[in-house]
């Protein structure tokens, strides 16, 4: 290996800075020897497709496009730290409460998902980006490239809430981008949540906010027209989860007016009684939900749908979306 200028260390394991490159296709950048041998049986099947890599524009644009693709890569796509890789690794491993584990995991997956103009992780935007930038209005054709790679290979989160309602069809997020852009993401998910339960003050107007977001983005999808790889919605309200876990002992009140009623506790520590006279109310925006999603009509090839949802959202949104859900402590409630 060379002293180069700095770039991240190629290595998966690794987020040092790297200031050696390799020797050979002058393209890829480590912190260390060690991390060179550790990323070589990767890296080996791709090398000889790299040649030096110049200084200039045109230059740049004369290497392969799988080339080119692979520094696109190591700049746009989101990765794990080392801390944060064994962290989701120790919770597809774990045993225990199966809602516990999964809601941890989406805590860590969320982390590699991007909401333009919504700052989630203490940051606002996508941190490589700024390291992109000069790229990004370097050229139109590399421009372009770019664009491809963050939008395709990427995952996009849409925060949907009760206090603000997106307002333009074909915008997914609360950063006007533009719309070819937009159409080319791939994997999406859909994070809902509602903290007015029914006896707020408010409880109708964030019902009819949401119902607003959800055709919002069911219209902008349609006229987008995305061939989505992967689409996930989760649907956390303010019992964070526990509707779902309880889903087999409420869902009878929706069709039983003699079912026992269902104490729960609130977050604030309150208990809430679910009766037949109640829960339709509640599941309000779980059925708004599907009735919108009914509506989608662009390819997907991968669906999940969980949280404090009826079990007869669940079936409609697996059946309309031609999959079954991944959570199999789930299937006892997708039968009918």
């Amino acid at each position: 290996m060379t002293t180069a200028q700095t770039k991240r260390c190629a290595s998966s394991s690794c987020r040092e800075d790297g200031t050696l490159q390799c020797g050979k296709c002058k393209v890829i950048f480590y912190c260390s020897k060690t991390c060179q041998k550790e990323h070589w049986a990767k890296h080996k099947q791709h090398c000889s497709l790299y040649v030096p890599m110049p200084g200039g524009i045109l230059e740049f644009l004369n290497l392969s496009r799988e080339a080119r693709n692979k520094v696109y890569e190591d700049l746009l796509v989101a990765r794990y730290t080392p801390a944060q890789q064994a962290e989701h690794d120790s919770l597809i491993n774990a045993t225990g409460d199966p809602f516990s584990i999964r809601n941890l995991k989406d805590s860590v997956e969320e982390r590699l998902m991007i909401s333009p103009g919504t700052p989630l992780w203490g940051t606002e935007g996508y941190q490589p980006l700024v390291n992109a930038r000069g790229l990004l209005h370097a050229n139109k054709q590399i421009s372009a490239e770019l664009t491809s790679t963050l939008f395709t290979q990427n995952t996009f989160i849409i925060p949907v809430g009760e206090y603000f309602r997106y307002q333009i069809t074909g915008q997914l997020f609360t950063r006007k981008l533009d719309l070819e852009s937009l159409s080319q993401i791939k994997h999406l998910v859909i994070s809902v949540s509602t903290q007015l339960d029914i006896k707020h003050p408010r409880h109708s107007n964030g019902v009819a906010a949401l119902k607003h977001n959800f055709n919002h983005i069911v219209k902008s999808l349609n006229k987008l027209g995305n061939n989505l790889e992967s689409l996930k919605i989760r649907f956390i309200t303010c019992f964070a989860g526990r509707v779902e876990e309880m889903r087999g002992d409420i869902d009878p009140l929706l069709t039983q007016p003699t079912a026992h009623p269902v104490q729960m506790m609130r977050m604030d520590n309150t208990i809430f009684t679910f009766t037949h006279n109640n829960v339709r109310r509640f599941h309000t925006s779980g059925f708004d939900l599907a009735d919108a999603f009914a509506g989608l009509g662009i390819p997907v090839e991968n669906f999940e749908v969980y949280g404090d949802l009826p079990g007869e959202v669940i079936e409609r949104l697996t059946r309309k979306f031609g999959a079954a859900a991944k959570d199999d402590t789930m299937q006892e409630y997708l039968l009918v």
